[in-house]
């Protein structure tokens, strides 16, 4: 989405609004148990939310999920992937070769 804006202010405060927000909604700033079940499903694949969950999972013990899971796992990383790649791809097309 940062691609998208020519400038590189309006680009640089896209993405700190876009990880605030999608932190804010997805546990990283709360605890798990505290966020609404809506959440808590949005929380446990978000890449960001799921590897802080892995973190103080092994920090302090039981979080209310299991985030070592295969599937947890598998999801982090091809989520992982495919936001890199697209912003690999949108910063290829509209402002690399655009300079």
């Amino acid at each position: 989405m940062g691609s998208l804006i020519k400038s590189i202010q309006g680009a640089v405060m896209t993405g700190v609004g876009i990880a605030v927000v999608t932190s804010a909604i997805s546990g990283v700033f709360f605890q798990y148990s505290y966020l609404p079940p809506a959440l808590q499903a949005f929380a446990r694949f978000w890449p960001m939310s799921a590897v802080n969950s892995i973190i103080i999972n092994y920090l302090i013990g039981d979080i209310g999920y299991n985030p070592l899971t295969v599937l947890n796992l598998s999801l982090t990383i091809a989520i992982s992937l495919l936001f890199f790649t697209a912003g690999i791809v949108l910063y290829t097309i509209y402002c690399w070769r655009a300079e």
